[in-house]
């Protein structure tokens, strides 16, 4: 039981007396209890649906989008190299199937594979290849092995997306002919760098802050990283994410 209790001092007849109110408050209690809960519970399900929105953005749709381009280069290939073009469709297949196996998991309520700091160059150069594959513009990639061991599985697989979300960006949206990815150990963080030569944006225009640049600062949120993207008209766009070193080598 709970109690809720009113002591009050009066002053009857000359002497001093107490005089109290007890009130039975349990069923409140119980009643706003329930409801912390339920909102907590709310609260919970909101973010988690901000996450699964992320999630597929950055990941999913990234990935349905590069096998497209992959199999438009096919149809480009198909009357000039039939070898090259089945090499390419073999390719898209594959991450398509990929592609699958990351839907069934989401749909089961598992996150992707995770990533380990040591593969993320392996996973990077993939990423590159594939966005090679599919389109003219060249990509190319300097990942340091010591700043890619320095990054737990959760950090890793936040700057993969992020260096998706970007390149993809370059490529849909700047017409970026060259774009560079790098991974570099400094002495007070690792900074991941995406650097293209596309048609650039106004930083202060309204329409520059799009789904995908949102999820890019809220990933980086996420793993406690600094996140900062440098760009112009005509100037190309340059992403800069630095985990500071108090964050690395984390393994939760």
């Amino acid at each position: 039981m709970v109690l809720r209790v009113n002591l009050r001092l009066q002053h009857l007849s000359g002497a001093p007396r107490v005089q109290g109110i007890a009130w039975d408050i349990t069923e409140r209690k119980q009643a706003e209890e329930a409801l912390q809960e339920s909102e907590q519970r709310l609260r919970r399900s909101l973010e988690e649906r901000v996450q699964l929105g992320r999630d597929l953005h950055d990941g999913i749709i990234q990935s349905i989008y590069a096998v497209g381009l992959g199999l438009q280069e096919c149809r480009n290939l198909m009357n000039q190299n039939l070898s090259e073009a089945h090499l390419r469709l073999a390719k898209s297949i594959s991450d398509l199937n990929t592609v699958i196996r990351d839907v069934r998991n989401f749909i089961v309520g598992l996150e992707p594979e995770a990533l380990k700091g040591r593969e993320f160059k392996a996973a990077l150069q993939s990423l590159v290849a594939t966005m090679s594959q599919a389109h003219a513009a060249q990509f190319s990639f300097d990942i340091d092995a010591q700043a890619a061991e320095a990054l737990s599985a959760r950090q890793a697989a936040h700057l993969l997306q992020i260096a998706r979300e970007a390149m993809s960006n370059s490529l849909r949206h700047a017409r970026a002919q060259s774009t560079v990815v790098s991974l570099k150990k400094q002495d007070e963080c690792v900074r991941l760098e995406v650097q293209d030569d596309g048609a650039g944006f106004e930083q202060e225009a309204p329409a520059s802050r799009g789904h995908g640049l949102r999820n890019i600062v809220a990933r980086a949120d996420e793993i406690g990283a600094r996140s900062e993207i440098l760009s112009a008209p005509g100037k190309g766009t340059c992403l800069l994410v630095e985990v500071p070193a108090s964050r690395l080598y984390e393994r939760a």
